[in-house]
């Protein structure tokens, strides 16, 4: 989920620096704990970086950071002030150092598998996906298949509903998968209430979810190669070369059971 390292909720606590030095502390324990297990990870962590604070998704892969997504649509109205504690990232790719890496921060990079061509990550982080000129278009328009959105999601009524929807279109138009991690119901205040939404789709079909306030595992298979060739039928999809950086991760392939 969004901020997932820290938790959601830690209001002013934001901007500790106690709190901000646990957060590199926990990257580091992260990082080693994932050397030599064939694994993509992506975690929301608050970073400092230049005087600002941003909420970011963070992409680690067999023990290396790979690079930091950073917010770009802070939502500052009804139940939310984010752009209280964190500021927006509206400007080009920029290095970060955090401890031993130095890798990219901003949200203009596409994370590409060397080992099966046509996995291509885009990451985007809650409101980014509820805007109307979404990150996620232009990342799917410059080759990702597959988006990641970390998510803090409160619910009220008729919510669960309206979001589904939204990433079922999301998905459909942009002939992408769509893996989506909302905070759970630890996170829940006096204020908000989480559910722990967890969905994954494929090209505008619902693959898998979770059922509201209850934890667990949202596991499923995505077929790439089906949704790379639906974007070649489909003449109307564009491509576009807006010079994204694309950084390189390994999996280990295995053939589906």
């Amino acid at each position: 989920p969004e901020l997932s390292l820290t938790g959601y909720t830690c209001s002013d606590l934001f901007f500790q620096r106690s709190m901000l030095n646990d957060v590199l502390s926990s990257l580091t324990n992260l990082k080693d704990y994932l050397k030599g297990k064939d694994i993509l990870v992506s975690v929301g962590a608050p970073l400092a970086f230049k005087n600002k604070i941003y909420n970011t998704a963070i992409m680690l892969n067999n023990g290396h950071i790979l690079g930091v997504v950073a917010k770009k649509f802070l939502p500052n109205y009804k139940e939310f002030y984010e752009a209280r504690q964190f500021s927006s990232w509206d400007m080009e790719n920029d290095y970060i150092s955090l401890g031993d890496d130095s890798v990219l921060i901003g949200n203009k990079m596409i994370f590409s598998c060397v080992d099966y061509s046509d996995l291509k990550i885009g990451v985007e982080i809650c409101e980014d996906m509820w805007v109307s000129n979404s990150p996620n278009i232009d990342l799917c328009l410059n080759g990702a298949t597959l988006m990641l959105n970390l998510s803090a999601s409160n619910e009220i009524v008729g919510k669960e509903e309206y979001r589904k929807n939204l990433i079922m279109m999301t998905s459909a138009k942009n002939i992408c998968g769509y893996i989506y991690c909302s905070s759970g119901d630890s996170e829940s205040t006096t204020d908000l209430v989480y559910s722990g939404a967890k969905y994954i789709y494929e090209n505008g079909t619902l693959l898998s979810s979770s059922k509201l306030f209850e934890d667990g595992l949202v596991v499923s298979e995505i077929d790439i190669d089906k949704l790379t060739n639906e974007r070649r039928k489909t003449t109307t999809f564009d491509n576009s070369d807006d010079n994204y950086d694309v950084i390189p991760f390994s999996l280990d392939l295995k053939e589906p059971v």
